[in-house]
């Protein structure tokens, strides 16, 4: 096991002095092992308060993006934008680049900046949803249907920006913050947030695209992502090639 261990370490960190920041490591986890857990050791911990509370945060912000809803109403909004292609084919094609965005993110994932990812990823998505929502705009007042491919490319790039960017990057996020002894309870409840904001974000998005149509509520999603964004990355720290103790007294210390 210790081989292997070694073999990993030294892969991600390319170079081969590994052994002390291995046995910094064995003993960092015989330590936290003899440690139990629960919800309130969340909030005892200054350093885990503040994991906790950007996690919480960045899945929140993103699902109230709409980025959830505009997947599942994606055959209603290509139905809306008279598209060229048949919606089920344009499904077909926005899910395969999905499927080959989430394969290609593991090749890259941890060879760049945790802030690159986010910055890169979430102004490609802001990009394509501004695009997204203009024509939905335009096309209560104007004859558009020769841009009517917008939803489609829009939508590609959106997935892909999930899927290749801070979709991964929120798994290599949790992965990192916290420490082992709160680390299970803290993934299960940002889950469980995530999962909960996303049913709040897929009943709003429904009543307020009947009020107000498609259009103006890509807006606000679009607003709402990029103040989240913006957030997230000013109080973000930079985490690659930090072990886990690094990581810890990183948020000790301070958000920055």
């Amino acid at each position: 096991e210790m081989k292997k261990a070694e073999r990993t370490v030294r892969r991600l960190r390319e170079h081969d002095e590994v052994m002390d920041e291995l046995a910094n490591i064995k003993t960092y986890v015989m330590l936290d092992d003899s440690k139990t857990s629960n919800f309130t050791d969340l909030w005892r911990n200054r350093g885990s308060r503040r994991a906790f509370i950007l996690l919480i945060w960045m899945v929140t912000y993103q699902q109230f993006s709409g980025i959830s809803a505009i997947k599942d109403y994606a055959g209603l909004l290509f139905k809306e934008s008279n598209p060229l292609l048949d919606e089920n084919i344009e499904m077909v094609i926005t899910l395969s680049v999905t499927v080959i965005a989430s394969c290609l993110s593991t090749l890259y994932i941890d060879r760049f900046g945790r802030r690159l990812i986010l910055f890169t990823s979430s102004l490609a998505f802001m990009i394509a949803l501004l695009a997204m929502a203009s024509f939905f705009c335009l096309q209560a007042t104007y004859n558009i249907s020769n841009y009517s491919w917008i939803p489609l490319i829009s939508l590609i790039i959106m997935n892909a920006a999930r899927s290749a960017g801070f979709r991964p990057l929120i798994y290599v996020l949790m992965s990192e913050y916290y420490p082992l002894k709160v680390k299970a309870t803290a993934v299960t409840t940002v889950y469980f947030v995530g999962a909960i904001t996303e049913s709040i974000n897929l009943k709003l998005f429904q009543i307020m695209s009947d009020a107000l149509g498609f259009g103006p509520v890509l807006f606000i999603c679009l607003i709402i992502y990029t103040v989240g964004t913006i957030i997230m990355y000013i109080f973000m720290p930079e985490t690659k090639n930090l072990s886990l103790m690094e990581v810890e007294q990183l948020f000790e210390r301070g958000w920055k």
